[in-house]
């Protein structure tokens, strides 16, 4: 994860202090900065805070694969239907 937590917030207009300020408070773990990053951007934006939009970022910083593991979390796609390189 390392700082891409930090490139993903920023994306998300995650503002700067908040992001210094949730690295201080995790030491720098990555899972747990992107993790409270992520709960502070959807509180901030409310019903702006889509799926749709982190995907969005996702795709916007090359990470657009991460998008069908989305999918098939929230029950959009199944499996059998993602394709052979994404399936875990």
């Amino acid at each position: 994860m390392g700082s891409l937590w930090k490139k993903l917030a920023s994306k998300l207009k995650v503002a700067w202090a908040i992001m210094e300020n949730i690295q201080e408070e995790e030491r720098g773990d990555g899972e747990e900065c992107c993790r409270k990053s992520l709960k502070r951007w959807r509180e901030t934006n409310g019903s702006r805070a889509t799926v749709r939009e982190l995907m969005r970022c996702l795709t916007d910083m090359g990470y657009g694969i991460i998008n069908w593991h989305i999918m098939k979390e929230l029950n959009l796609v199944v499996r059998e239907n993602m394709p052979q390189s994404v399936r875990l």
